[in-house]
């Protein structure tokens, strides 16, 4: 609930003029606290792993609101990452568990038939990155 909360307050901060940072950092705190205590334990059953899915994922967006955040964006994508493959080795202990392949089956028909791409517009951007 804390994620949630403190996504909430994050994007609320970035879509108004109100400042409701110190909230904001108040749930992330108190989030990253729970899902650390959660994470000291197995889960049992599939509303535990699903919880902690949703609670890395909603730390995950919010850190993409938050100013000078790229390397905590990064790190919790990473982490989105490591935890579905440990719930996915646990086998059916989260029902939201994204598997390593299941973007690609999403998408690869979606990828056929693409527009042209200007090579010179694709070197620059790669170029600015």
């Amino acid at each position: 609930m804390h994620s949630m909360l403190g996504l909430a307050a994050t994007h609320l901060s970035a879509i108004t003029n109100v400042d409701y940072s110190e909230a904001a950092l108040s749930h992330r705190l108190r989030a990253i606290q729970g899902f650390n205590k959660a994470l000291s334990k197995k889960p049992e059953k599939e509303p535990d792993g699903d919880a902690l899915l949703a609670t890395m994922y909603s730390l995950t967006f919010q850190s993409a609101f938050m100013s000078n955040s790229l390397m905590e964006f990064l790190v919790m994508v990473r982490g989105c990452v490591m935890l579905s493959g440990q719930l996915l080795g646990q086998s059916s202990i989260a029902f939201f568990v994204i598997d390593w392949y299941s973007h690609l089956r999403y998408m690869e028909p979606r990828l056929d038939n693409l527009p042209f791409v200007d090579v010179s517009l694709a070197e620059g951007a790669e170029i600015s990155l």
